[in-house]
């Protein structure tokens, strides 16, 4: 069970490290208009640092709890492992596509 884990688990990594190294290498030529609004859409260094950051602290509590209520280290070890793929994979694609959503921020105002 646990090498099957692995074995997933890795399967993600590549396909997440390919995901992460084709956005990086795309470039916009040119910003879109944003009518106006605030657009506070962050670099992609700044969401993969925030996704890090977040990963840490998410995967350290899903360890004490899958410990906690298994008993068994090796199988709270695997859960964190599929865990830490999936979700950082997701968390980064929310925060890019948040990023430009002008949904609910502010017009500029003209001085």
């Amino acid at each position: 069970m646990a090498a099957m884990c692995a074995l997933e688990a890795k399967k993600m990594q590549d396909h997440l490290f390919y995901f992460l190294q084709k956005t990086h290498h795309q470039k916009s030529l040119s910003k879109p208009s944003t009518g106006g609004f605030k657009v506070p859409v962050g670099t992609t260094k700044r969401s993969l640092l925030k996704t890090i950051s977040y990963r840490v602290l998410a995967t350290i509590t899903l360890l004490v709890i899958s410990y906690l209520v298994t008993g068994r280290l090796e199988l709270a070890g695997a859960i964190v492992s599929i865990d830490i793929i999936v979700k950082t994979a997701l968390y980064y694609m929310h925060e890019r596509v948040w990023g430009k959503i002008r949904y609910g921020l502010q017009k500029k105002r003209r001085q």
